[in-house]
Order: C-alpha cells, then sequence, then structure tokens
C-alpha cells in the first residue's frame, strides 16, 4: 500500500504527505526487505493552511565605543527585561556602520558612547522619523517599549 495526501491551494507541488510499504532496499544493493515509512512536507502543510508566522522584527539594537561597551551591556539587559528584542553590537566597527547596520533591522539604535557612559544616559534614535533624544535609562526603555518598563 502507497498514499499520498495532497492540497489543494500550492498549485503544482501540491503533495504534503506520503509513504506506505516498500520493498526497495534490493533496488540500492540490500536485501529484499519489506519497509515502510512515510514523510510530510511540513512547510507546504503550513503554507496550504494559510498560516504565516509574522516576522519577527528587531526592536532596539545598540551601537556602542570601546568606552561605552560596559554600559550596552547594561542597557541591553534592561532592555531584554522589558520583553525587547535587542542586539547589542559587539564587532567593533565605526558607531556609524553599527547603526547603518542596525537600521536594516531595528526600529530603534541605541548610541552609547564614553559621554552616555559617564552620564548614564542613552542616545535613542528612532529610525522610522529619524528623531533623536538623550535619556536616562528608565526614560529610553519607556521611548521604545512605548508603555512603563516591566
Amino acid at each position: 500500500m502507497v498514499f499520498e495526501i495532497f492540497a489543494e491551494n500550492l498549485g503544482a507541488e501540491n503533495q504534503v504527505l506520503g509513504g506506505g510499504t516498500y520493498r526497495l532496499a534490493h533496488l540500492f544493493g540490500g536485501e529484499d526487505t519489506p519497509s515502510c515509512g512515510f514523510a510530510i512536507g511540513f512547510d507546504r502543510v503550513m503554507v496550504s493552511r494559510g498560516d504565516k508566522a509574522p516576522p519577527r522584527r528587531l526592536v532596539a539594537g545598540i551601537a556602542c565605543t570601546p568606552e561605552g561597551r560596559e554600559w550596552a551591556l547594561t542597557v541591553a539587559r534592561e532592555l531584554r527585561s522589558a520583553g525587547l528584542r535587542t542586539e547589542l553590537d559587539l564587532s567593533g566597527r565605526s558607531i556609524g556602520q553599527q547603526i547603518s547596520h542596525i537600521a536594516k533591522s531595528a526600529d530603534y539604535a541605541l548610541i552609547l558612547g564614553e559621554r552616555e557612559s559617564r552620564n548614564k544616559m542613552v542616545t535613542v534614535k528612532d529610525l522610522r522619523s529619524g528623531v533623536q533624544k538623550e535619556l536616562p535609562l528608565p526614560d529610553a526603555v519607556r521611548e521604545v517599549t512605548g508603555s512603563e518598563p516591566r
């Protein structure tokens, strides 16, 4: 017995599941052995159902200088504690290069250098509007989350 299951809304590649009993081992140099199995195309099943996971968007990216790295770790921890996806760039690239990279996937860039570290402030740049503000950490978290930090 062999079976296949098809989805109607996938076009030419509409098989989502197949299986059965086989005697194919001898075709590959083995003994004539009965076997059975099945395979499912999970991605095809999900597409046929119309279920698409919403794309996960990085909300905050942190760009820092070597002098701001320790403060950046603290800021990242606070943002993550508030439930935000946060990327911390530790590549050693320039601030400008880090911000360019962050702008590809984030809504906000948090810029931390020597001055921000010394004053325990965070420069928050809204990458959608271009508006940039220097804020204390709790206010920066509120700015990025749009609400009180948890």
